[in-house]
């Protein structure tokens, strides 16, 4: 309800502005104040329309599109957005505060209100030479780390905002700033960290040692040094820092990339597991606004999954292949069901027939768990059915195994920035790996999706391709635009949403469009 979402904006006695609502409230209170401004004699109140996750879309009982002749009413305005799944919520008291909120940014003054830090700005910039020389460069700081200005493959002679900022600061060249990583790549590492390594002007990885590195509850124990420097049965977040430090030093000397692995826990890991190994991926989306009635805002749709088996052989070898897949995209058709009961015949009754099951991160486990709440689904399944897949939910009897998690605990490599993402893994293990190499530098995979596929390939420079970048250079169907190739999960998210929205598409191009999707999640 309208009462229910604006308090959920406030903390308690409205003494302030959620941090997840306050981003879009400044944008709101900062057009308010363009506002007024610009028509100082007006009244100006300030509204949101946004899903109310307590509705569900339904079927129009008429036709509700929007009279344009005559005009419509407020009444009808009013009536068209009760019937829909948005509130209309006024916001003037969230935007007063907003107005009244101190922000802080890079160089910012302590106490400025947004309201004071706009219109300093405007004075600022009115009239003032903004050219990189003359306009005011903020200070560099763990900020820098998600700069958009910022390049790093690109070409050389390109200027960035990034390189500016740096360079003024720093001294050093656009060059230098581009050829080496720099402490704000270290990965997963408290601003307030990266600050004090750039205030001691450490402003490359290359230069930091294992002191720097070391948690604040460790640095007064003795021999310190050695917790972060010497392996354990898991790798530490400042040891997985420590290793990025390494790589970096390394990359001077221009050594062959290394992995680490923590062989003795993995094995422990994997002997609990049971053959045959499932692989599972999911794609899904939870839009504002439904694709089908009777479906709440930010509701998930499961369209896709694909499934990987590997079996262990009489002769003791294993051998992978892609068992199955599922694609549901008919427009106003709600996928959840017949994805759920495919899933179930994919990989079976895994308490009863024996097997374990993989994922990658939490998605997966998240999907299943609410689509195994719903009455619908419930209803559609039988009993075995139902408790032979809540068994794979985490605390279940056959809990899905994170694959992601073990490579976190047990798994560093070169080139992976220390993420343990499975595209940031992908390439730098396969640049490691000779046994990948043996198996994926021939033209020889085959799965449902592809044929006589070389998935190992340098590019003219002698570097490894990005698998994920193979999917993208389709030679197999040059009719496909460069959108509609589909590489990472928002773009499959955007490509269903194409394939639900797009009326006017025909059946060669939605073919097209779910090959890109089958090919994607094949990988």
């Amino acid at each position: 309800s309208r009462q229910s979402i604006d308090s959920k904006m406030w903390n308690a006695n409205k003494k302030s502005i959620k941090a997840n609502h306050l981003p879009n409230l400044l944008d709101v209170a900062f057009q308010t104040l363009v506002v007024r401004r610009a028509f100082p004699n007006f009244r100006v109140t300030s509204w949101l329309m946004m899903p109310d996750k307590a509705k569900v879309w339904k079927a129009p009982s008429s036709d509700k599109r929007i009279k344009t002749d005559p005009p419509p009413t407020v009444a009808d305005t009013q009536s068209l957005i009760k019937e829909s799944v948005a509130v209309l919520l006024n916001v003037d008291e969230l935007v007063e505060k907003a107005l009244a909120t101190n922000v802080t940014y890079p160089g910012s003054e302590n106490g400025n209100t947004f309201q004071r830090v706009v219109e300093k700005w405007a004075q600022d910039m009115n009239g003032e030479d903004l050219s990189n020389d003359k306009f005011k460069h903020f200070p560099i700081g763990a900020n820098c780390g998600s700069c958009e200005y910022r390049l790093i493959d690109d070409d050389i002679d390109k200027n960035s905002g990034f390189d500016v900022c740096w360079s003024k600061t720093t001294g050093l060249s656009k060059e230098e700033l581009r050829s080496h990583p720099l402490v704000i790549d270290l990965f997963d590492t408290p601003k307030r960290t990266i600050n004090n390594l750039i205030s001691q002007k450490k402003y490359f990885l290359s230069n930091l040692e294992a002191s720097d590195l070391q948690p604040q509850n460790e640095k007064n124990k003795k021999n310190s040094r050695v917790n972060i420097e010497s392996p354990g049965e898991k790798i530490s977040g400042s040891q997985r820092q420590w290793y990025q430090v390494l790589t970096a030093r390394n990359a001077t000397k221009n050594s062959t990339p290394q992995y680490i692995l923590r062989e003795e826990s993995m094995k422990r890991e994997m002997a609990s597991w049971e053959y045959p190994l499932h692989f599972i991926d999911f794609e899904t989306t939870s839009p504002a606004i439904p694709y089908y009635f009777g479906v709440s805002p930010y509701s998930v749709a499961a369209f896709q999954f694909s499934h990987h088996k590997m079996i262990r052989t009489d002769d003791g070898s294993v051998e992978v292949h892609h068992a199955n897949e599922f694609l549901q995209t008919e427009n106003g058709s709600n996928p959840n069901e017949n994805f759920t009961k495919a899933l179930f015949n994919a990989i079976g009754d895994v308490p009863t027939n024996g097997g374990t099951v993989f994922r990658w991160s939490a998605h997966e486990n998240t999907v299943l768990s609410s689509l195994l709440s719903s009455s619908e689904i419930s209803c559609l399944l039988s009993v075995e059915e139902h408790a032979a897949l809540s068994a794979l939910l985490n605390n279940g009897s056959h809990a899905m195994i994170d694959l992601c998690k073990l490579a976190q605990n047990y798994f560093y490599v070169d080139g992976s920035g220390g993420s343990s993402s499975i595209k940031k893994l992908l390439t730098p293990t396969m640049t490691v790996s000779s046994h990948l190499r043996d198996i994926y530098e021939k033209p020889s995979y085959n799965g449902k999706n592809f044929k006589d596929f070389q998935w190992f390939r340098r590019d003219t420079n002698g570097n490894i391709v990005d698998p994920y970048e193979l999917l993208l250079q389709r030679e197999d169907d040059s009719e496909l635009s460069q959108n509609d190739r589909v590489a990472h999960g928002i773009a499959a998210a955007a490509a269903f949403h194409e394939l639900q929205s797009n009326n006017h598409m025909d059946a060669s191009e939605r073919e097209r469009l779910e090959s890109s999707l089958l090919r994607y999640c094949e990988l």
